[in-house]
Formats: structure tokens, sequence, C-alpha cells
């Protein structure tokens, strides 16, 4: 029983209780009540007005253009309190999206009022370690033999000019590489930058070169490359202290997810769900496919 008290969801579900029921109190006296034909502007429906014009434009209105906005502001009501009149509010797709949005967005910021503990935060990192681990980084040196120029010999050529490389001796000149725009050193890069510079087969390639001598052929997207690594730094497992502000965003977004699911879950089984065919007869929701309650 203590345990449940702890409980993130249980806090979700109060707190969103609670929000439901205070707005529904605060929010009729929070302005005159709507009459059919009384529309009460306060001071801080013109503050807001003010101060709306002030974050576009940097600087307050003129009176003119404060009587424009309230002007506009009226309008707006008249227009809107007719509409309502006439039911046009109702079976309008647009209108019935707006709302909902609104519902999910007052819910969506109830996962804040729950602060992550560093054992949860721990938890969390130990189940995603891969998403924050520090990637391999690699310091080499690549001599190319493109297959443009060289077409089905460019493979053997490198072969070739490895072997003088590994003997100690200079390639001669027609094996010392190709000129192109490739970098001929690449200085603490990734797998996945290298990959995205070169290809995703040579950057796997090259990870996985051992030693510090001269080792190829490998390919890539251009042709074939010998390469020789002067560095490596090994890839890092993540700790909380490094990765802590990047796992609590990711954690905060999860959690808000799971919650809005639960709470949908939670809404839905309080109504009956029936789905009508196009053919004769009627089925229950229990003969049809159930909502998603995983839609945020």
């Amino acid at each position: 029983m203590r345990r449940w008290f702890h409980e993130p969801l249980l806090h979700f579900l109060l707190l969103g209780t609670l929000l439901f029921v205070g707005y529904g109190l605060v929010k009729p006296h929070s302005r005159p009540a709507l009459t059919p034909r009384r529309i009460d502007l306060t001071s801080g429906d013109v503050d807001q007005l003010t101060q709306t014009f002030e974050r576009q434009w940097r600087r307050p209105p003129t009176p003119d253009e404060l009587r424009g906005l309230v002007d506009d502001r009226i309008r707006e009501e008249v227009l809107y309190r007719e509409a309502i009149a006439m039911g046009l509010d109702q079976d309008d797709v647009v209108i019935r999206r707006r709302l909902a949005q609104k519902f999910q967005f007052l819910t969506e910021d109830m996962v804040g009022a729950h602060v992550p503990t560093d054992a949860e935060l721990e938890r969390y990192l130990a189940s995603h370690r891969e998403r924050y681990a520090a990637p391999a980084r690699l310091t080499f040196s690549q001599l190319y033999f493109g297959q443009a120029r060289r077409g089905t010999r460019a493979r053997d050529d490198a072969a070739r000019a490895l072997a003088s490389l590994r003997a100690g001796r200079t390639p001669p000149d027609d094996l010392r590489g190709d000129p192109s725009l490739l970098q001929a050193e690449f200085v603490d890069m990734t797998p996945d930058e290298i990959g995205r510079a070169m290809g995703q087969e040579f950057g796997e390639a090259v990870a996985r070169v051992s030693g510090n001598t001269w080792q190829g052929p490998l390919p890539s997207s251009y042709g074939w490359h010998l390469v020789k690594v002067a560095r490596r730094v090994e890839a890092a497992a993540p700790v909380l202290s490094a990765v802590r502000d990047a796992v609590r965003r990711d954690w905060e977004e999860d959690q808000r997810k799971r919650l809005n699911a639960e709470l949908y879950r939670h809404l839905l089984a309080r109504y009956e769900v029936v789905i009508h065919p196009p053919a004769p007869g009627e089925a229950r929701a229990s003969d049809m496919p159930a909502p998603d309650s995983s839609a945020r």
C-alpha cells in the first residue's frame, strides 16, 4: 500500500482531478458571466492585448492601435456569440480537434509535478544506455584508389601499395593514391561521422581496424582505401553525472507519454463505445478493434 502512494500515476490522476475541479470552480469567477447582450472587457483583457502586441512588434501599441485591438476583440466576441447561438460549433471537426488538443495540453504539463529521483534516472539510464554512450572516436590517414580512374585494377593496386608499406618501402609513384576531394586525414571522428562522409560500409570497416599499421583495402562508395589509425578513443559507458540533463529530459518525455496514455485509458473506461459498421446490424465496442488508448 505504501508503494502505491509513491506511484507517479496516482499523483498524476489526483492532480488531474484537482485541476479539472478547480478549473471548473475558478474559471466562471475569473470574469463576469457572459450574457447574450453584454460584453465585458476587463483591464486584464486589455493588458493581454497590449502584451501580445508588444511581443510581436517589440514596442507598445499607440492609442489608435490599442483602440483597434480592442475593437477587433469586441468584434470577435460578438461573432463568436452569434455563432454559438446558431449552433455553428456543433459537428465541426476543426472545433472538436481544437478542444481535444486544449484538453491534452492541459494534462501534459502535469508530468513536471513529479521530480525524478536519482534512482529513477539511474534505472532509466540503465535501460537506455546505448542512447547516451559516448561513441568511439578515430584519427587516421587514408590513401584512396579510385574506381573511376583505375577501373577493376583499383583494389589490386591498393593491395600492392599495402604490401610495399608493410614491407617498409615507399610505394611506386602510381601506387601512392589518387588525387581527390576526399580528405587524407580524419581527426577525432566517430564511425557515424566517417560513414556520412565516406559511406556507412567504410565507417563500419574503419571502426573494426586494429593496430596502428596500414590496413586494407577497405571499400567505400568512391573506391578502395588504405587506412592507418593513429589514435583511437574507445566508446565510453555513460554515467548519470555526465548526461543528467539529457536523461531527465527523455525520462520526462517518456513519463508524459505513459501517463497521458494511462489517463486516456482511465477516461475511456467511463464511456460505452458503440461502432456502427456500414452493413446492417450493430457491432458493439467489444466486437470491434479496441480504441487505441496509447494515442497521445
